[in-house]
């Protein structure tokens, strides 16, 4: 009997290596940073799932197109942020991990700009990123609270955002906090961070149609991160998120931001 079993565990998982074997992986992720820089950033695991899985990463400009990739299978796995992951779930996307860090967006100005007294002044611009949807959920938010929200301009990425800040005497920003590891040190002496807000962590989702190998791709993905050494600090996002096994499949988020999401479903 144990004989049996035995034979009928080497069968299972030779067939799962086998269906793995003939998986593509499409990559997709947020479209808030400039595609060429999350090239870059995920090269070391682009290169690493290249033999297994084909690994590639599908770029994408906006909110619409990103959904549309989605739709359509030209992306079949992500990583996502919180807001993108609820609507890539919604779609059929099933979340394999999930991040140990949270993510935090950050109000951003310049050093001399004092916050506290300016707060309720309408006359400074604020940009955010216009496929960014907490920053949109935020700045919808703060239109009806705060006066320093009331000319908000969207932007196309966050460096978009940070050079503006740094370019103009009073702007604001709204960009993800893990953005500024991004800058050199020489520049980020001149932001400051007004305000901080927590998010939610970054999940690895998978298309439900690949349910036979969510197991095997799962298994892969967290060894990759698990073992992934940053030797010459090149690589801000893979040495800044570990990442664990998502247990129950279910996203934390704020009920408002959870119904600003519907607009988009």
């Amino acid at each position: 009997m144990k004989g049996i079993m035995a034979r009928i565990l080497i069968i299972m998982t030779m067939l799962a290596a086998a269906a793995a074997q003939g998986v593509q992986l499409k990559l997709g992720v947020d479209p808030v940073t400039s595609p060429s820089i999350m090239r870059s950033e995920l090269s070391p695991l682009l290169k690493s799932m290249r033999g297994k899985y084909a690994l590639s990463y599908v770029p994408s400009s906006s909110i619409e197109e990103t959904l549309q990739q989605v739709k359509s299978g030209e992306i079949n796995c992500a990583y996502a942020s919180l807001g993108y992951a609820h609507l890539f779930q919604a779609l059929g996307f099933v979340p394999l991990l999930v991040s140990k860090e949270v993510v935090y967006q950050s109000l951003i100005g310049k050093p001399e700009f004092d916050f506290p007294v300016d707060e309720n002044s309408s006359e400074q611009d604020i940009y955010y990123g216009k496929n960014d949807l907490y920053a949109q959920y935020r700045v919808q938010q703060g239109t009806k609270k705060f006066k320093w929200a009331a000319n908000p301009i969207p932007s196309m990425t966050s460096e978009n955002i940070i050079f503006k800040v740094l370019k103009e005497p009073a702007s604001l920003g709204i960009i993800m906090g893990d953005e500024l590891g991004l800058l050199h040190e020489t520049m980020r002496r001149h932001i400051k961070v007004y305000e901080t807000e927590e998010i939610g962590p970054i999940y690895f989702l998978v298309d439900k149609n690949l349910s036979l190998n969510m197991a095997e791709i799962k298994k892969d993905f967290l060894a990759f991160h698990k073992g992934f050494k940053d030797v010459d600090g090149q690589y801000n996002y893979l040495s800044l998120y570990s990442f664990s096994e998502s247990v129950n499949g279910k996203l934390k988020g704020n009920p408002g931001f959870e119904r600003f999401l519907k607009r988009f479903q």
